[in-house]
């Protein structure tokens, strides 16, 4: 029951984000569920407890008791990081290592994403992490004004090492 519950929660929690596309807009953004898709160990059991009390049906696709594993053992490590930056202050901050630093000159986006980006790319390197590409994955930028006046910028931007496959696999299930 405390499942069911907390899986309804998310939906209204969901239901309750900001809309960004006029398609949101027109459509909505509620999340109704049609099926519940189990994978992982205990997903037999506990899935099919759960579709019963939410009256989904439900689904344990070949493969379920160990995709989890398989997913992990394949999944390429990726690593996040945030950047705020204040002209008007002239300050940086990249939060998740402690770095506040001078904005450099000429300072707009595109050097706020190759600032992140070569952290990313350090940070990756001294934990022997693969090499892979960074993505933008939000920002925000606003313009600040005091007393009338247009004073500078607010940059806030997440950038991640991109997710993927390190290696392909291909095979069957097997019965044991």
């Amino acid at each position: 029951a405390q499942i069911t519950a907390t899986i309804k929660d998310m939906l209204v929690e969901w239901a309750k984000q900001p809309v960004y596309t006029v398609d949101d807009v027109i459509r909505g953004t509620e999340f109704e569920p049609a099926q519940l898709i189990g994978v992982g160990g205990g997903s037999l059991g506990l899935v099919k407890a759960v579709g019963e009390a939410m009256t989904l049906p439900v689904e344990i696709p070949q493969g379920a008791m160990v995709a989890n594993a398989i997913g992990a053992a394949l999944a390429r490590p990726t690593l996040s990081a945030g950047l705020r930056a204040d002209t008007t202050d002239g300050y940086y901050i990249i939060p998740e290592s402690g770095k506040r630093e001078r904005l450099p000159s000429g300072f707009g986006q595109r050097v706020a994403e190759k600032i992140l980006a070569d952290w990313l790319h350090k940070q990756a390197a001294d934990w022997q992490l693969p090499g892979q590409e960074v993505e933008l994955i939000s920002c925000e930028h606003f313009r600040t004004i005091h007393s009338y006046y247009d004073t500078g910028d607010i940059f806030n931007l997440r950038m991640q090492l991109k997710p993927g496959i390190l290696h392909k696999i291909s095979g069957r299930e097997v019965e044991l």
